[in-house]
């Protein structure tokens, strides 16, 4: 019985003071992976930190370069007459009052002979509206006789005005009509700087008023429309950064900034018209209607990442590696799980305040972790 009692003992003794060891080992244990000096090498393996990187919010949109009110010319005549000098072909670069074309107008010969006539009427009209003026101030004119004469001068003035605006009009010396000299040339100059980009005129050719001669396009006023989807509008904002680049060739990427934002939705693309602003100081290479894509860059924010090649999915959870020791010939990583955000250019947030160094950046593919 007392033999008993002592191994009864013996074993309470045992089970006390193995329980703790099985509470261990229901708690989950953190793996660690051995690699060898070797295989780090050869995997290309390399350790860094958690860097602080810009993330951005864009909304993408589509596009097209295009023109600025200013920065298109449609160029015509005020007046009828045949084209006798036409110098200029498509892809020529004009200056601000360069001249453009020549017409020969019969029209404006009549114009030029009609302002210098009615020019004579009035200097004559002039005097005696001045002289009946002087009279009729001391009382010797009756105001009735004044009163006609002032109404005839002043209807000759409007006519006189209204013709030497209309010598301006075709770019016709005023002075020189005064004098008499007349001539059949009408000149045409250009309004603006720019490219010429259509040519509708030959020589011999008889062109009516209004009708477009010639098309020039100042390649300072391009600009930037923007096709934008109501759902994505209340996220921008004027002055917001824009990058863009053609989908022929999307490794050069352009800067430009937002400037107008719609308000009103096209009834037949559901987009919002947006208006943005070249940054680019060559203008000259871009062509008016080309395609473009483009990101407006709503929100910018910096945060601690790592490149995404620098952590391993599996299932729901996101897992990094850290060096936990390290001998002669093999290193010890430690695999850690981590809470993750946004992942923008290769590089995924990492939602830590803490700073870990020797994380694990390139090569980590090449482990197995599962």
């Amino acid at each position: 019985m007392k033999k008993l009692s002592t191994i009864l003992l013996v074993a309470l003794l045992v089970s006390c003071s193995s329980s703790p060891k099985t509470e261990d080992a229901e708690q989950p244990l953190l793996e660690d992976i051995t690699i060898t000096k070797a295989q780090f090498n050869a995997s290309g393996m390399k350790f860094g930190q958690f860097e602080r990187f810009s993330f951005e919010n864009t909304v993408k949109v589509n596009g097209e370069i295009g023109l600025s009110p200013q920065g298109l010319a449609k160029v015509g005549t005020y007046i009828s007459g045949v084209i006798t000098h036409n110098p200029l072909s498509v892809g020529e670069y004009v200056e601000k009052g360069q001249l453009l074309f020549t017409l020969s107008s019969s029209e404006s010969i009549q114009l030029q002979q009609e302002y210098a006539e009615m020019t004579s009427k009035f200097n004559a009209i002039k005097s005696d509206y001045e002289r009946q003026k002087a009279l009729a101030k001391e009382g010797i004119a009756s105001q009735k006789d004044f009163l006609n004469i002032e109404g005839e001068y002043k209807s000759m003035q409007a006519k006189c005005e209204g013709l030497k605006a209309r010598l301006k009009l075709v770019n016709i010396s005023v002075s020189k009509a005064e004098e008499g000299f007349v001539s059949s040339d009408v000149k045409v100059y250009a309004p603006i700087s720019g490219y010429v980009t259509a040519q509708n005129g030959v020589l011999g050719q008889f062109v009516e008023p209004q009708k477009v001669i010639m098309e020039i396009i100042d390649a300072g006023q391009f600009i930037l429309k923007l096709y934008v989807f109501e759902k994505d509008i209340y996220k921008l904002a004027k002055n917001q950064s824009i990058r863009f680049y053609s989908p022929n060739a999307k490794d050069e990427i352009h800067p430009a900034r937002l400037i107008l934002i719609g308000k009103s939705i096209n009834s037949e693309t559901k987009t919002i018209d947006c208006t943005g602003q070249l940054s680019s100081p060559d203008r000259k290479k871009f062509v008016n209607g080309t395609s473009i894509e483009a990101e407006i860059i709503t929100d910018n924010r910096e945060a601690s990442a790592l490149p995404e090649d620098a952590l391993v999915k599996s299932g729901d959870s996101y897992y990094m590696l850290t060096k936990k020791s390290e001998s002669p010939n093999q290193i010890v990583l430690h695999k850690q799980k981590v809470s993750v955000g946004k992942t923008y250019k290769g590089y995924t947030e990492i939602l830590t305040d803490s700073i870990v160094r020797n994380v694990l950046v390139s090569g980590v593919q090449t482990i197995t972790i599962d």
